[in-house]
């Protein structure tokens, strides 16, 4: 058993959100298999501001999935604060992720998912702004990395714990390159030792 925050979980099988597959059905049958976490595909801050439908049925979660992690995803702070607390008030997620790993074009070109890494000073405010807004656990989901010259995997771990997130987790590459790599060049030793 291990503890994200104050949520119990009872093994440390966490599936990972994967767009377009980790939806309520998905969660449930993986349950079932015994996984101690489950976590929904990324929802968009902005559909959940605008109040898409789509999006809005995207939160839906069986009580049987629990504990469940919920991921946001945004390029501006105040919209996944604001996607935060709307999902804290309106869901019954465990935990909020914010994803900082998504390289796909469509995702970075508003500034959200491995974007953030670029920066571990606007990584520390969002997520500080995201931990004050609402009484969750908050974690993220990161890459080590922009690309070879932008490898910020510690810098990001240490901004995102400072600022109160309780967890993160490390995709195994940059957002350019490839996991072998990334492997070979021991960034997650790096950021474990920084612990």
């Amino acid at each position: 058993m291990f503890q994200i925050g104050d949520v119990e979980i009872k093994n440390r099988v966490v599936v990972a959100p994967m767009a377009g597959i980790s939806n309520s059905a998905f969660r449930l049958t993986v349950k079932e298999f015994g996984a101690g976490l489950v976590c929904c595909e990324m929802i968009s801050g902005k559909g959940i501001e605008y109040r898409n439908q789509k999006t809005i049925d995207m939160l839906y979660i069986d009580e049987k999935e629990k504990p469940l992690s919920l991921q946001i995803f945004g390029g501006e702070k105040e919209t996944l604060v604001e996607a935060a607390k709307f999902v804290a008030e309106n869901t019954t997620a465990d935990i909020i992720d914010i994803n900082m790993g998504c390289p796909v074009n469509k995702i970075i070109k508003c500034e959200a998912g491995a974007k953030w890494l670029l920066d571990p000073n606007k990584v520390h405010d969002m997520v500080k702004a995201v931990v004050a807004a609402i009484d969750k656990p908050v974690t993220v989901k990161m890459r080590i990395g922009w690309d070879d010259e932008h490898v910020f995997a510690v810098e990001n771990a240490l901004a995102a714990e400072s600022a109160g997130g309780s967890s993160y987790s490390h995709a195994r590459a940059d957002a350019c390159t490839n996991v072998r790599r990334c492997r070979k060049l021991g960034y997650l030793a790096r950021c474990k030792k920084s612990d």
